[in-house]
């Protein structure tokens, strides 16, 4: 995008600097006012890391290019290994949302599981997939589990192979904005969440269910009130076909899920309402206008003749 300049349509020929000076003011005080108003934007550049633990490195990279190339996401995209490495408070604070899944074991399970529920406590949006939602091996830890942050009662893992997109509970939920198939492909991976203790069911305390795989097997649910941060669960491995032929098919909407999912999850700032921003730009405009009189003035006296505006 060109940069904008505010003065480029609009250029006065005045003799006097002051009043120029005066005029662009009053001219910028009004542009910005109303360039928030009739906004340009309504919350701040989104950027989210990517915190994975897969099996095979550069899976991660697919993660990446798959949810940078839905152009859903307005800053960064990143990602860090969290085999190898643990992201502290500050290191996830310096992101709007977080996606994290496993498929090896995590370095610091517990470490990290407590970062993450301070994160969500302070506000971070997390979405959250299989394989970690294990009951045990490449599990998370601390608080997050402990607590049941988990969307999901944990489980173990299947792949029956072959799901599609089943029953709808939301279909006015952001997360399937767009969404018109997904396929899960051969393997089709998913943890089977809540099937230790089916009395309790596969749902947390206040998350709820959005939809699942054509099998019946829970695949997308939420938490919006529990904590002071929103999580979601995504019941299906991140990487995609293109990272191995068996993962979700490329081709359906696997990627548009994760980026709405992290979208649906980012702490939006919020904008002020358009009484103040009309209060604004009256204020300013009409300041910058009372002083540009005054100068005009205390002027005329010195000017010859008025200063033609063309």
């Amino acid at each position: 995008m060109l940069p904008f300049k505010p003065y480029s349509c609009l250029i006065l020929k005045m003799k006097n600097p002051i009043l120029a000076a005066l005029s662009q003011k009053s001219l910028s005080v009004g542009i910005v006012a109303s360039t928030v108003f009739f906004g340009t934007t309504s919350h701040a550049l989104a950027s989210i890391l990517i915190a994975g633990a897969p099996s095979t490195a550069s899976w991660l990279n697919d993660v990446q290019a798959k949810i940078a190339g839905t152009g859903l996401i307005s800053g960064s995209v990143d990602v860090l290994n969290v085999v190898s490495s643990t992201p502290t408070l500050a290191q996830l604070q310096a992101y709007d949302a977080v996606l994290f899944f496993s498929d090896a074991s995590f370095a610091d399970p517990t470490t990290f599981g407590n970062v993450l529920a301070d994160y969500v406590d302070a506000g971070g949006g997390v979405v959250q997939a299989t394989f970690s939602f294990w009951i045990a091996g490449i599990v998370i830890g601390g608080r997050w589990r402990a607590q049941n942050y988990d969307v999901w009662q944990p489980g173990g893992q299947i792949s029956p192979g072959n799901l599609t997109l089943g029953t709808i509970y939301d279909p006015s939920n952001p997360i399937l904005a767009g969404v018109t198939s997904f396929n899960g492909g051969s393997s089709s991976f998913y943890n089977t969440v809540g099937s230790l203790n089916p009395t309790v069911g596969p749902l947390n305390p206040g998350a709820v269910a959005v939809a699942d795989w054509s099998n019946g097997a829970p695949l997308i649910a939420v938490n919006t009130s529990t904590f002071a941060g929103k999580i979601a669960g995504l019941n299906f491995y991140p990487p995609s076909s293109d990272a191995r032929s068996d993962f979700w098919v490329s081709s359906t909407d696997g990627a548009l899920l994760m980026a709405n999912s992290l979208n649906f999850v980012t702490k939006q700032v919020s904008v002020p309402e358009p009484n103040s921003l009309l209060g604004l730009f009256a204020i300013g405009t009409l300041g910058a206008a009372s002083t540009l009189k005054r100068k005009l003035k205390s002027s005329q006296s010195t000017e010859k003749k008025p200063t033609k505006v063309g």
